[in-house]
């Protein structure tokens, strides 16, 4: 819906609340007036009684993250700032306003059960990623797991040297213990490779993308939701941390210096664990 920008004459108004009031009483369009209005609505809860002059980009920019953490799209978000700012401009008065970018949709990493829908279908190269990336939480791609080699995997002591990613860190390598589950996987590989070189190769070959082997395994799989392979180091650090694994040893395993992150950014929240969650403040009735 365009929005109806009148030309005003300047407005004396002493709070925000006058001034967007004058600003609805001057649209023609009776839809378009209580559509601004509707949208006025939680900014004058914020700002109504304040003066015009005392907004700050500071106090927008925390009403901004305030209407995103109560689950307003960026959509309207930005319809709201840019009326705002629009019944300032109206009324002959300057108004900073923070740029809404929009968020990133969050993608819940893949389960267990989607990774083995996956592995049932996959060729072998993409069951490779599957089963090191879910089991080490490696970067998937060419800054670590696709340059893993078979010189680096030590089945002896059971232990990845993860080639690590150019992000700061202070060695080439981190040490990986490898899962008790994928060893004997790991095993038959090294076995069948011979003289290959990378552990994920195609046909003997280093790879740089699995895109397109990763489509039609999903497809095979019957997963529509939108799954990518770098999932899989969510799906690391979600399962791990839900299974009770210390946060910092999972931080070290990934490479991050800084655990946080891992909260940040890593850690998803499933329904079962939010189940849980619950579950464990039982005790009223105990």
């Amino acid at each position: 819906m365009p929005i109806e920008i009148p030309m005003i004459a300047k407005v004396e108004a002493d709070t925000v609340g006058e001034l967007v009031e004058s600003y609805l009483c001057s649209l023609s369009n009776p839809v378009t007036r209580r559509s601004a209005a509707g949208h006025f609505a939680q900014i004058l809860e914020r700002f109504g009684n304040e003066a015009p002059e005392s907004l700050t980009l500071e106090g927008l920019v925390d009403f901004c993250r305030s209407q995103q953490a109560a689950g307003i799209s960026d959509v309207t978000l930005r319809l709201r700032v840019r009326l705002l700012h629009t019944a300032f401009v109206r009324a002959g008065l300057t108004l900073d306003v923070p740029h809404v970018t929009a968020r990133p949709p969050e993608r819940m990493p893949p389960t267990r059960e989607e990774m083995r829908r996956i592995l049932a279908v996959a060729p072998e190269h993409v069951r490779r990623v599957v089963l090191i990336g879910h089991a080490t939480g490696a970067r998937i791609g060419p800054s670590e797991l696709f340059r893993l080699r078979w010189e680096d995997v030590d089945l002896v002591a059971d232990v990845f040297r993860m080639p690590a990613a150019d992000k700061g860190a202070k060695e080439s390598t981190r040490i990986v213990p490898i899962r008790s589950d994928i060893i004997g996987e790991l095993m038959r590989w090294k076995e069948t490779d011979g003289d290959i070189e990378h552990v994920i190769h195609w046909r003997g070959r280093p790879v740089h993308t699995i895109g397109v082997a990763w489509r039609h395994a999903l497809k095979k799989a019957g997963i529509e939701r939108q799954i990518r392979p770098y999932d899989l180091r969510h799906a690391f650090a979600t399962d791990a941390i839900e299974d009770g694994a210390d946060i910092k040893a999972v931080a070290q395993v990934m490479g991050h210096a800084d655990p946080t992150m891992l909260l940040k950014v890593y850690q998803h929240v499933r329904l079962s664990g939010l189940k849980r969650a619950v579950e464990a403040s039982r005790g009223i009735d105990r």
